[in-house]
């Protein structure tokens, strides 16, 4: 399993984030779905893919970071680089991810 392993030199992690206010008033629905004992997503046909760490619209923040985050600190200070690069088209959540859209709520 990719997550524990630390010959990994890097790591994907994916959230499908929640639906927008907007987004819930046009009648839009989640259009992927995650495996619970996987961490894959799946976009429907013959359209699944793997990461390392996928999490869905109801994940909480505090899960994301002890999961993904709080090791590489732990790396860091062992003297070891760490990035966390946040990814993605306009609006596919990435401020949402990093947190500096905090609601309290997570």
């Amino acid at each position: 399993e990719a997550q524990g392993d630390e010959s990994v030199s890097v790591k994907v992690a994916v959230r499908v984030r929640p639906l927008s206010s907007s987004e819930k008033t046009q009648g839009s629905r989640e259009c992927l779905r995650l495996d619970s004992r996987l961490p894959v997503v799946d976009a429907g046909g013959d359209r699944k893919f793997e990461y390392d760490f996928a999490y869905g619209s109801k994940a909480r923040q505090s899960d994301i970071y002890e999961q993904t985050t709080a090791p590489l600190l732990n790396r860091v200070f062992d003297g070891f680089n760490a990035t966390i690069l946040a990814y993605g088209q306009t609006g596919s959540g990435k401020t949402f991810t990093m947190g500096t859209a905090f609601g309290g709520n997570g």
